[in-house]
């Protein structure tokens, strides 16, 4: 199927625009002139009326009668551009000449054309026009010279006066048909102009648009090429851009997802990674020992069968963390929500844990609010929290050391702090202990084996009871866990 290109669109747009502008222009002007023109020629013929009755007032009173000028086209055509040129020279009514002495029409003998009392000739271009739709009438309102008059056209006589008595009359045709020539021939020159108008807006909208449509385009053809090759697995696309509007909004937010893709690529590596190698570690172990009894090296007795359930349950306690941390990032990891008392879920857990503590000798403080601290959270998931947490600091608290669990409870939450003593970890590191297997050996001694999913885990529970965890730095010199969880009343 055919697709449209944005550029093609953005063109296309512009261009339609342009008509419609151009149509309406055009439609606007077409009513909007032809009622402003009928007025303005009414109002032109009325002025040029007014000031040939005044030049013929003149004649009458130069000539005393109209006997030379009946039939007289000449006469009459000069008599007509005369007043013509008085009116495009005055431009409004002049007053009536004084009186002068009678005249014949002089032949101007540098041009050999008659000129009425020997004034120089009007301009020449009047000649050529054709004669404007009036008649000359006698005071009978007989026709002397100018258009013939039928008895359906309505005219306008205007009367000419000598000593205050009507001695003829000036007609002016009232017709649409006598200008409908000189109306026909100016529209058409208005539609040639807006035509051309038309067709020069078009081209510079052309113009206009392709670079228009090449800017907003070219960025988007970068977006589409790196699209596919984030799509085709390479998450270092990056696009490069200044700009600030929603495109520029755009490219920022598309850096973002690269990145971010690039980086669960990467985690998702270091992940598998991670699990082969603790899966490969208990693995080797058996196969070692399992082997070595298969060749008489070694006896199955308890000790071996302690060393291989030792390795056992490490891979099952593995492979159950990765199920549950699957289970949290698939959304089905099932929690049964129900009112509960965060000091017996942490007392127990300190009883749990006492004796493991005592082995290590590292004493073990524990600080509870005398009234039951309430949250809505499923006890088995809040006990594995708290489990992990203790589990971590029996395991990387040097031995002699000191741990403390201390509750607080405040106006809308429990809070809850779990302290140990060195070796503590660097801020960076802080930052990262809640990724999945990621563990500092170098800072925590390592002394019993771990998958390092723990906290991982206990960031998905906290999250799931819309909770609060981080570490920081102790006050015993090792790692503070901060735990927040919404309170309820209880």
């Amino acid at each position: 199927m055919f697709k449209l290109s944005i550029k093609f669109k953005v063109l296309f747009i512009l261009i339609l625009l342009t008509v419609v502008m151009i149509v309406g222009m055009a439609v606007s002007m077409h009513f909007g002139f032809n009622k402003g023109f009928v007025n303005y020629r009414k109002a032109l013929d009325k002025q040029f009326n007014d000031n040939l009755v005044l030049t013929l007032e003149q004649y009458y009173v130069e000539n005393g009668s109209w006997d030379e000028l009946r039939d007289n086209k000449r006469l009459w055509r000069d008599l007509i551009n005369e007043s013509s040129v008085e009116l495009l020279n005055d431009g409004h009514f002049r007053k009536p000449p004084p009186p002068r002495q009678h005249q014949r029409p002089l032949r101007n003998e540098s041009k050999g054309k008659l000129n009425y009392k020997g004034m120089p000739h009007p301009n020449q271009r009047f000649r050529k026009q054709q004669l404007p739709p009036i008649s000359l009438l006698d005071s009978n309102k007989e026709i002397l010279i100018g258009m013939r008059i039928r008895n359906d056209d309505k005219i306008l006589f205007t009367p000419i006066k000598f000593n205050s008595k009507e001695v003829g009359y000036l007609g002016l045709s009232q017709s649409k048909n006598v200008h409908l020539k000189q109306d026909r021939i100016f529209a058409n020159s208005i539609k040639n102009m807006l035509f051309k108008l038309g067709l020069l807006m078009i081209l510079i909208s052309i113009i206009i648009t392709f670079p228009i449509a090449n800017y907003f385009t070219r960025l988007v053809n970068k977006i589409t090429q790196a699209t596919k090759k984030v799509a085709s697995g390479d998450f270092s696309t990056r696009i490069k851009t200044d700009r600030k509007d929603e495109l520029g909004e755009l490219v920022t937010n598309f850096n973002l997802l690269a990145k971010s893709l690039e980086s669960n690529s990467e985690s998702q590596k270091r992940i598998i990674a991670d699990v082969a190698h603790e899966l490969r570690t208990p693995i080797s172990v058996i196969m070692g020992e399992i082997e070595a009894i298969q060749d008489g090296i070694h006896d199955a007795n308890e000790n071996t069968l302690n060393l291989l359930h030792s390795q056992i349950s490490s891979l099952k306690n593995l492979v159950n963390d990765l199920y549950d941390l699957s289970e949290s990032d698939l959304g089905s990891l099932k929690y049964k929500m129900l009112k509960v008392d965060i000091n017996s879920l942490i007392n127990q857990s300190y009883q749990n844990h006492q004796l493991r503590f005592e082995k290590k000798h590292i004493s073990l403080h524990i600080d509870l609010p005398v009234k039951p601290c309430f949250v809505l959270g499923d006890s088995n998931r809040l006990n594995q929290l708290f489990n992990n947490i203790l589990s971590n600091s029996v395991h990387y608290t040097d031995e002699g050391g000191v741990s403390e669990i201390k509750i607080q409870s405040t106006d809308n939450y429990i809070e809850i702090k779990i302290s140990d003593s060195a070796p503590g970890l660097k801020p960076d590191q802080l930052e990262k202990i809640f990724d999945r297997l990621y563990r500092a050996d170098k800072s925590r001694n390592k002394n019993t084996g771990g998958s390092g999913l723990g906290l991982s885990i206990c960031k998905e529970i906290v999250n799931a009871h819309s909770g609060l965890i981080k570490a920081s730095i102790s006050h015993l010199g090792g790692i503070e866990i901060f735990i927040q969880l919404p309170k309820i009343d209880g």
